[in-house]
């Protein structure tokens, strides 16, 4: 008997796309004299590393590559309409109610209408996952306690090659497992098998991750941490590195109770999909709950057709600025129970104040979410708007129309240029997310950045101190001599040990 249970799975078809780019984190030559500067005066020369203390800095020095490292692949293309997909899933843990939400897309619509009240969904239909979120119900306490892309990607290696066809996770805890290795081949970089995606199994990230200062601050604080005050400053660089990779773990794809099952009884296909079918083995009369909707937006916003918006693989700044919302955004969202919202933003005002307006939202949660929304408007500033707008120097007015689990709309001039509008199919974005690389010298650059910044702040990791001599030699007791001056017991060893 299974210990979960999918209350409901919801189909709605998508539009279709302009091709989407994999633009990795990137530092590089982001960072100059300036910013380490900024970054020394802004966390008191390391002393206070955090999110807060990154606002606007995290975004200027650590952002998503201007260069294209290589075209997001999705099946038919995206240029093809598909589903998108919401499913509802039920289970219990330490006494808690648990309700995960996880979303995805078909490779093709998948379905066929036998009247007003009875749907067919083709049992060999393909759903890839791309998002879960799990909301934890403890009496009357409700948490948001995972937020999680579900990162899947290529793993062909071949003799000789450089390994670009070779998927790589670069998660907070990636950073550490490469420096872990390096701290044990004197310095140079290795990939070892915890990056790559050799066992065909998705791996959690925390969509915080993409965000730049919460990313940032993730690694150098935990990288202080680790190697300052390891085993009271005691521990080798390996051991450094091993409690700083437990510090920022990721949660494990097998700890969801549908993809333990999924993993026990079915397997993941090679391309990172289950079928229908195959979902409805594992969850009988799954049938009877699974519908699909009408062809909008919660927004009711038309959907997207491919062409009609901005593409994505220019390196200007209204381009960058809306990757940033696309990527960003839903991060925030889901810490606040938020699944969709609508926003205008702007810092063209009398002394670059960012000014935020939120039109509209929906929500997991049905309580008042005048909090949350206040929140979001806050951490919106903080973590997405100061980064893009390199703290107000950039002058810049957007509107955003995000869904969480379907499209996400941005229109924004920057330096009081025209708008331009551009849609990424949200639904799929963990294909696009920067925490993803095909380029395993681009991976190793982004370590070296990160040590090259803990230097500058004087984070260094220093040989544990040991005795200079563990054999102390206690000498032999010698024999007793009477002092013929004294009458009294000499000991020649007295005052030298």
């Amino acid at each position: 008997m299974s210990n979960f249970q999918i209350a409901k799975l919801l189909f709605t078809p998508t539009g279709t796309y302009n091709d989407q780019y994999l633009r990795p984190y990137y530092m590089g030559d982001n960072v100059d004299s300036q910013v380490l500067s900024m970054l020394q005066e802004s966390t008191r020369n390391g002393r206070q590393i955090n999110a807060g203390t990154l606002s606007g800095l995290g975004g200027m020095m650590l952002k998503p590559s201007a260069d294209i490292y290589t075209q997001v692949q999705i099946a038919n293309g995206f240029g093809e309409q598909r589903l998108r997909f919401m499913m509802e899933v039920h289970s219990r843990a330490m006494g808690a109610n648990l309700i995960t939400y996880v979303s995805g897309y078909t490779d093709y619509p998948g379905y066929h209408r036998v009247d007003s009240q009875n749907t067919v969904i083709d049992p060999n239909l393909k759903l890839y996952f791309d998002k879960s979120v799990t909301i934890q119900h403890l009496g009357e306490r409700t948490n948001v306690i995972d937020s999680s892309h579900l990162l899947f990607g290529a793993y062909n290696p071949s003799f000789n090659a450089s390994q670009e066809n070779v998927a790589m996770a670069i998660r907070p805890e990636d950073i550490f497992s490469v420096l872990e290795v390096s701290s044990q081949t004197g310095g140079a970089h290795y990939a070892d098998g915890r990056l790559v995606f050799a066992d065909q199994l998705p791996k959690k990230s925390k969509l915080v991750n993409e965000i730049p200062n919460h990313y940032a601050a993730s690694v150098m604080s935990n990288f202080r941490d680790s190697v300052v005050n390891g085993l009271g400053g005691q521990s080798t660089m390996p051991d450094a590195m091993q409690y700083a990779i437990g510090n920022v773990a990721e949660g494990v794809i097998t700890e969801d109770p549908l993809f333990h099952a999924i993993c026990k009884t079915l397997n993941f296909n090679e391309d990172g999909s289950i079928t229908y079918g195959a979902l409805c083995s594992i969850s009988p009369g799954l049938d009877n709950v699974t519908a699909v909707a009408g062809g909008q937006s919660q927004f009711a916003h038309a959907l997207h057709n491919r062409g009609s918006t901005a593409n994505w693989n220019a390196a200007n700044g209204e381009t960058l600025a809306a990757i940033a919302v696309a990527t960003q955004v839903p991060a925030l969202m889901s810490d606040l129970f938020l699944t969709g919202v609508v926003f205008v933003a702007t810092n063209d005002t009398f002394g670059g104040e960012y000014i935020v307006d939120v039109k509209d939202y929906h929500a997991f949660a049905a309580f008042d979410m005048t909090r949350y929304i206040e929140m979001f408007k806050q951490r919106l500033i903080g973590s997405v708007l100061r980064g893009l707008s390199h703290n107000s120097q950039i002058k810049f007015s957007l509107t955003g129309m995000v869904d969480m689990h379907g499209e996400t709309w941005v229109k924004v001039s920057m330096q009081g240029g025209p708008a331009q509008d551009y849609c990424a199919p949200t639904c799929a974005s963990a294909l696009f997310a920067p925490v993803l690389s095909y380029n395993k010298e681009h991976v190793f650059g982004l370590v070296s950045d990160f040590e090259t910044i803990a230097r500058n702040l004087d984070i260094q990791h220093h040989a544990p101190q040991t005795p200079q001599n563990y054999n102390v030699q206690v000498p032999v007791q010698q024999p007793q001599f009477n002092d013929p001056m004294s009458g009294h017991q000499h000991n020649p060893w007295e005052g030298k040990l």
